[in-house]
């Protein structure tokens, strides 16, 4: 996809909103209609949509993803495992053979941030991704696992991070330990 660059200023986040959020919105509905960038954008998202739910039950990727993606999923009859942590938190997590999807929802003050990297690491093995997708006011990150990889582990522990980044540098927001096991039979 090429940048997406209304005219009249209307962010891309707001799109995201605006296709999963089933809200009654008659400004942006006839601003979509009539202009060509956003209309461009919001068929490359719906595009985009279909073939979420296909990966994600193929486990192939990490995916961080808004909220209303999540419930979409939800809606659509996917089993979603969820943890949620708050900075310095640690969780005991394992994925059953039923689950779709395993998410953390990692919580995190947000405001202000421009820039949020994710740095994950287990050992020596560090993975970072830079200029993750957020939204400032909702102060969390939903972080969806590759099942796959989950499905395939032993007893591990990992290590995320959240690190706004900007001009002066790089401070964290938050730290948040995974305990995984493999599955007992207990859901949990």
């Amino acid at each position: 996809m090429t940048a997406h660059d209304c005219p009249d200023g209307v962010s891309f986040a707001t799109l995201v909103d605006y296709w999963f959020d089933d809200t009654d919105d008659a400004p942006l509905d006839a601003h979509v209609l009539a202009c060509d960038a956003c209309t461009t954008s919001l068929e490359w998202l719906a595009a985009l949509a279909d073939a979420i739910p296909d990966v994600v039950r193929r486990g192939q990727t990490l995916l961080i993803m808004p909220d209303a993606v999540l419930s979409r999923l939800r809606e659509d009859g996917a089993q979603v495992r969820e943890y949620r942590l708050r900075p310095g938190g640690s969780v005991n997590c394992t994925i059953a053979p039923t689950d779709d999807l395993v998410v953390a929802h990692l919580e995190a003050q947000l405001a202000g941030a421009t820039r949020i990297d994710l740095v994950a690491s287990s050992g020596t093995h560090v993975h970072r991704a830079a200029d993750i997708p957020f939204d400032p006011a909702r102060g969390s990150i939903v972080l969806a696992s590759r099942t796959r990889d989950l499905r395939a582990l032993g007893h591990a522990t990992f290590v995320a991070r959240l690190v706004a980044v900007d001009a002066n540098g790089e401070r964290e927001v938050g730290r948040y330990t995974f305990h995984h096991a493999p599955f007992d039979g207990v859901a949990s």
